[in-house]
């Protein structure tokens, strides 16, 4: 079934999705399944972006990163990954997104603006998806570094936290 693995040693996290759940791990890999089914294992697409992003590693890092080996990689623990904190209003946003009937009418501009980045950010993991089915490495790239700036917007991080995230 779909599925994430992360890996269990590695200098930045890690994730791939398995749409069709044909891989397997290996030593030190983790496997994530979704409780629920989503259209298009949205839900798997979005936690695969949110994991490989530069802003999780960071935190993982500055909270985790005392597991370091001595050529730099972390091991990647079940607890520390359980202690991850991932952001809400994406999984809220596709809770909506799933019932089409409960999208507020009368949103704040605040609501409004995480609604339309958790959108963008939907559509990017998706364009990401065929992107890697086509075999677009380039377009891997190009979709992940749209992507970066907006998971650290939803995560709360300013410009120049996130400039600092991105040359470290």
């Amino acid at each position: 079934r779909p599925k994430l693995l992360v890996g269990g040693l590695t200098k930045t996290l890690e994730a791939a999705f398995d749409e069709k759940g044909e891989m397997g791990g290996v030593v030190s890999t983790w496997a994530i399944y979704e409780r629920t089914k989503t259209e298009h294992s949205v839900g798997l697409l979005l936690l695969e972006m949110i994991l490989n992003s530069w802003v999780v590693t960071w935190l993982y890092h500055t909270h985790h990163g005392a597991q370091q080996s001595p050529w730099g990689g972390m091991t990647i623990k079940k607890a520390a990954l359980l202690d991850l904190k991932l952001p809400k209003a994406i999984f809220e946003f596709l809770d909506k997104r799933e019932n089409i009937n409960s999208k507020p009418q009368n949103m704040s501009k605040p609501a409004m603006h995480t609604e339309l980045l958790c959108d963008r950010l939907t559509q990017l993991a998706l364009t990401l998806n065929e992107d890697r089915k086509r075999g677009s490495i380039g377009s891997v790239y190009a979709t992940d570094r749209q992507a970066q700036p907006l998971l650290a917007e939803l995560y709360g991080i300013s410009n120049e936290e996130f400039e600092a995230i991105s040359d470290w």
